[in-house]
C-alpha cells in the first residue's frame, strides 16, 4: 500500500520526532533518499513527511506536472513505515508558504517535536523567506549538506543565522525552536537537473547510467511509460524560461534577462546570475 497522506488527516498519536522535508521532486532520486536514509539513523523519526512543493507546471517545459511528481513520490517511498508523501501544500488553494506548513503540522502533531529539513543551499535563502522572523523560531532544523555550497554566512541576516548552529546534541534536543543543527554525511553529488538532462537523452537508464543508478527503477518504469522529461523543439522565449528554470534550480541568485535580439546575430537573449557555489 502506498505511504500517503491526505491533506487535512490529523495524526495527534506521538510524541517522538516528526521531520518535515519539502521539495520539487522532479524527479525523486536517490540524492534525496539516501541524505534521508542516513539521517534517520541519527535521528530517529516517528515519521518523515515528503512535502510536494506546490510550484504549477510551465507548459511544453521538460518537467512532471504536480500529478505526475506526486505519484513518482509515492511510488519511490512505497514500502518505508516511516516516509509519508504528503501532498498539504499541493492541495490548498491558495498560494503555500512554508510558514503555513509548519503550522498546519503542530496542529497535526501536538504533542511532537517537529524538525523542518533542509539543504545547505536552501538555507542561504532562508532570511528571504515569508514570515521568515515567525517560521525559524517555530522548529527546530537540520541542514543537509549539499556538496559546492558554501555555508559561509556574511550579511546581517546570516550572522544571526549563524549564531543558531549547535553541535550539542543535548542543547539541540532542548531546544523549543530557532536551532540549527548541520548534518554533514548527506554528500549525495547529484541533482534533479542533470537526471532530467539524461532522461531526455536516447540511452536514459541503461546500465551505467547516471538514471540507473540514482532513480528508483519502479520510478523509471513511471517516466518511461508517459514519456516524461523529452526534449520538445522549443522557441527562443521558451529555451529562456527553460535556462531561467535551471538556474532557479541550484540556487542561482540576482537573475536578469537582456534581450539582446535586435543587436545580435547569434542569440536572441543573454542571461546573466551570480552564484554561491563552486
Amino acid at each position: 500500500m502506498l505511504n500517503k497522506l491526505k491533506a487535512n488527516e490529523v495524526i495527534s498519536d506521538t510524541d517522538g520526532l516528526v521531520g518535515i522535508f519539502g521539495g520539487t521532486f522532479d524527479p525523486i532520486h536517490q540524492g534525496h533518499v539516501g541524505a534521508l536514509d542516513l539521517l534517520c539513523e541519527t535521528f530517529k523519526f516517528e515519521h518523515v513527511h515528503w512535502v510536494l512543493s506546490a510550484r504549477p507546471p510551465h507548459k511544453d517545459q521538460v518537467s512532471a506536472s504536480i500529478e505526475q511528481r506526486f505519484e513518482m513520490l509515492q511510488l519511490a517511498l512505497d514500502g518505508n513505515d516511516i516516509y509519508i508523501a504528503d501532498d498539504v501544500e499541493i492541495s490548498r488553494q491558495e498560494k503555500s508558504y512554508t510558514v503555513d506548513t509548519v503550522e498546519y503540522f503542530r496542529q497535526c502533531y501536538p504533542n511532537a517535536k517537529l524538525l523542518v529539513i533542509i539543504g545547505s543551499d536552501s538555507l542561504l535563502n532562508l532570511p528571504s523567506w515569508h514570515r521568515y522572523s515567525e517560521l525559524v523560531e517555530q522548529v527546530n532544523w537540520i541542514v543537509m549538506h549539499r556538496p559546492g555550497y558554501s555555508l559561509q554566512l556574511n550579511d546581517q541576516f546570516d550572522n544571526e543565522l549563524a549564531s543558531r548552529f549547535t553541535d550539542d546534541a543535548a542543547q539541540f534536543n532542548a531546544s523549543a525552536g530557532g536551532a540549527l543543527w548541520l548534518f554533514e554525511n548527506s554528500n549525495f553529488s547529484i541533482s534533479s537537473t542533470q537526471l532530467r538532462a539524461e532522461l531526455a537523452t536516447p540511452n536514459a537508464g541503461d546500465q551505467g547510467s547516471l538514471v540507473k543508478q540514482f532513480i528508483a527503477s519502479d520510478v523509471i518504469s513511471y517516466i518511461r511509460a508517459r514519456h516524461l522529461y523529452k526534449i520538445k523543439p522549443m522557441k527562443p522565449e521558451e529555451i529562456k524560461q527553460k535556462v531561467i528554470e535551471a538556474i532557479e534550480d541550484v540556487k542561482g541568485q540576482d537573475i536578469r534577462v537582456l534581450d539582446i535580439g535586435d543587436i545580435s546575430n547569434f542569440a536572441d537573449y543573454m542571461v546573466v546570475v551570480s552564484g554561491t557555489s563552486d
